[in-house]
């Protein structure tokens, strides 16, 4: 995680970022439109879409490999030993 998304964090929270990613991902709605919403100022909703970008990205990432994992660890490796 970058500085400035650890940032957006401790300040906005990260349902904050999340929420804030979602209404600017799936209704389309710019940064200013977002911090009306959520009581910011542009520049601060710019940041917390940014930051719920990448932390949609991480969760995303840790599901893919939750997932993997867990049809690894269906594997019988008995016959390869």
């Amino acid at each position: 995680m970058n500085s400035k998304t650890k940032a957006a964090v401790l300040k906005y929270g990260e349902e904050i970022c999340l929420a804030a990613y979602d209404r600017h991902e799936n209704n389309w709605e710019g940064a200013n439109t977002v911090g009306l919403y959520f009581g910011l100022t542009t520049n601060q909703a710019d940041a917390a879409i940014n930051a719920g970008r990448e932390l949609h990205g991480i969760a995303a990432f840790d599901a893919a490999l939750t997932k993997l994992l867990a049809r690894y660890n269906e594997i019988d490796l008995g016959e390869f030993k």
